[in-house]
C-alpha cells in the first residue's frame, strides 16, 4: 500500500504545526502569560494526526485532556489555540476552556475534558445518533490508556458492540499511569478486553508513519465493510512529564510527579524515532531538504506573529465569562 507524495505532505504539515505550537509555549510559558496548565502532546502527534488524515473532517471526535494534538490536527487554527492559551477573547472557547477543555463543534471536534473518561459515553451516544439517522459519518473516540480502568468504558463497549455502532475507539497507550508503568498497574490485557465484546482489534506499535497510516486504513475499510465498531490500541512514547515542559529527568515543580522513573537509555532510543524527525526526512526526500527548510522556517515565523498578535489582544470580559 503506497501513499501519495501529498499524503505525507499534508501529514507533516499537522505534525509540524502540532511540535512547533508546543515549542512556542515551552518558549513563553515561563513568562506566566498562559495560566492553563498544559498536557502536552509531544511524542503522540503522529498517532493522532494521522488518524485525523485517515479518517477526515467529516467524522465526529471526542478527545481527553491531551487536547493540543487534536486540536491542531482537526481545526489548525494557530490564532484560535494561542488565543485559548493565553485566556484572551480571540481564543477558540474565549480563553476560558484552556489547554484541556478546547472544542469546536461546529468543525466536529465534539468534546474533549480533563476527567478520565468522560468523553467515551458522549462519543458512543454521537455514534448511535449517527445510526439512528442515517448518517455515514463514524465517530472517532480518543482516550488514554486509565480510561480503560473506568466502568463507563466497559459499558460504552458493550453498547457499541450490542447497537453495532459506527465508532472507532482509538486507546493512545503511552504505558503510564502518570508515573507508574502500566504492568505495575493494570493485571489485565486491553486487547482481551476489547476481544471479550466482540469488537474488531487493532494494534499500532511502530512510529513509522507507512504503518500507522496502514491500521488506520485497515480498521476504517473494516467498520464500513461490515458496519461494526473497531478498537485501535496506538502505543506511543510521552517525550514530556505527565503534565508539565520538561523531561521525567528534570526537576519538577509538579510535588505528585517524581523524576526519573523511566529509562534514561530508553528515552534516548525513542528519541532517535521520534515521528516528527521520520516523517521530516521523508518529506525531504520527496521534495528537498531547501523546500521543508523553507517551509518550516516560513511557519516559525508565522506562528511567532500570531502569538505576539494575542499577546497584545484583549481578555474576554467578564459578562462573556458568565454567558458562556
Amino acid at each position: 500500500m503506497k501513499f501519495s507524495k501529498e499524503y505525507y505532505l499534508r501529514l507533516f504539515d499537522k505534525i509540524s504545526t502540532i511540535r512547533l505550537c508546543e515549542n512556542f509555549i515551552c518558549k513563553y510559558y515561563y513568562q506566566n502569560e498562559m495560566k492553563t496548565p498544559m498536557h502536552m502532546s509531544k511524542g503522540e502527534e503522529l498517532v493522532v494526526s494521522s488518524a485525523v488524515e485517515i479518517f477526515g473532517n467529516k467524522s465526529k471526535y471526542f478527545g481527553y485532556y491531551r487536547s493540543h494534538a487534536l486540536y491542531l490536527s482537526l481545526i489548525n487554527n494557530i490564532e484560535s489555540f494561542f488565543g485559548e492559551m493565553y485566556g484572551k477573547s480571540i481564543g477558540e472557547n474565549f480563553g476560558i476552556n484552556g489547554s484541556m477543555h478546547i472544542v469546536n463543534p461546529k468543525k466536529n471536534l465534539m468534546l474533549v475534558s480533563a476527567i478520565v473518561s468522560s468523553t467515551i459515553a458522549p462519543a458512543v451516544g454521537s455514534a448511535y445518533a449517527s445510526l439512528l439517522s442515517g448518517s455515514k459519518n463514524l465517530t472517532i473516540s480518543f482516550f488514554g490508556d486509565g480510561a480503560t480502568e473506568e466502568g463507563v468504558f466497559h459499558e460504552s463497549l458493550n453498547f457499541a458492540a450490542l447497537k453495532k455502532l459506527p465508532i472507532v475507539f482509538i486507546c493512545l497507550n503511552n504505558g503510564l499511569a502518570v508515573d507508574v508503568l502500566i504492568a505495575n498497574r493494570q493485571a489485565y490485557s486491553i486487547k482481551d478486553l476489547t476481544k471479550s465484546y466482540g469488537i474488531k482489534y487493532f494494534k499500532i506499535t511502530s512510529f513509522e508513519i507507512d504503518e500507522v497510516s496502514k491500521v488506520y486504513l485497515e480498521a476504517k475499510k473494516y467498520i464500513q465493510k461490515y458496519k461494526k465498531p473497531v478498537f485501535i490500541e496506538a502505543f506511543y512514547y510521552r517525550q514530556l512529564q505527565h503534565i508539565g515542559l520538561k523531561t521525567d529527568f528534570e526537576d519538577t515543580e509538579n510535588s505528585f510527579e517524581r523524576s526519573n522513573y523511566r529509562s534514561q537509555n530508553k528515552h534516548h532510543k525513542a528519541l532517535k524515532k521520534d515521528p516528527y524527525l521520520l516523517i521530516k526526512k521523508i518529506v525531504e526526500k520527496k521534495y528537498s531538504q531547501k523546500f521543508i527548510a523553507r517551509y518550516l522556517e516560513r511557519k516559525n515565523l508565522t506562528i511567532e506573529k500570531i502569538i505576539q498578535k494575542v499577546k497584545k489582544s484583549k481578555f474576554t470580559n467578564f459578562n462573556e465569562i458568565i454567558k458562556y
